[in-house]
């Protein structure tokens, strides 16, 4: 079951910040959000560094959330999994350019929350069969109404949360080492005649 360390909700991003990871997206959802919203509780932290950190810092100020989200830099491995394990949400805005999805399952593994995850095809590969879990996130509203959601609705959570821990189990080094050894097991040895 979800887990809540909190009562202030307690947002992640973990990436590098550069256009196509969408951060700023997910800046403009929040910010929705606190207009419709104005008494919701929440912090976001930010770790990840790259070209963009400035301007990000500076659109925060501008939309007056700078007391509502901190900006880590980078972090070590460990910080990682302390920042994951105490989040109740891990939001991956990304919305091209991803191949697989390890931080979504990194997250997932943490045990703590949800993950929320821009809808590409990297992401979509790992969360495609848990579609609460994905959004578009160049769409403001879906996006501001997916987190808003995830906040407040604890029942919905909890499904996603339970979902996404029975998925996360298919990714297990004690799983896909296997499936690896039996990839090995079966190759047949061919001579190239390049």
């Amino acid at each position: 079951k979800f887990k809540r360390i909190n009562k202030k909700v307690t947002l992640l991003y973990l990436g590098r910040l550069t256009k196509r990871k969408g951060c700023e997206f997910l800046f403009d959802a929040l910010d929705k959000i606190v207009d419709e919203h104005p008494n919701i509780d929440f912090h976001l932290n930010v770790a990840g560094k790259g070209e963009l950190l400035e301007s990000l810092k500076s659109k925060v100020l501008n939309l007056g959330l700078d007391s509502q989200i901190s900006f880590l830099g980078f972090v070590t491995n460990q910080q990682k999994v302390e920042l994951m394990r105490n989040a109740d949400i891990s939001i991956f805005p990304s919305y091209s350019g991803e191949c697989f999805g390890i931080v979504l399952i990194e997250a997932m593994a943490a045990k703590s929350g949800v993950v929320i995850a821009g809808q590409n095809p990297g992401y979509a590969s790992v969360l495609g069969d848990i579609p609460e879990s994905l959004v578009d996130v160049k769409d403001k509203k879906a996006f501001s109404d997916k987190i808003y959601t995830m906040i407040t609705d604890k029942s919905l959570k909890n499904s996603v949360f339970v979902a996404q821990q029975k998925m996360v189990g298919k990714y297990d080094v004690n799983v896909v080492g296997q499936q690896i050894l039996e990839v090995y097991k079966n190759c047949k040895t061919t001579k190239y005649n390049g």
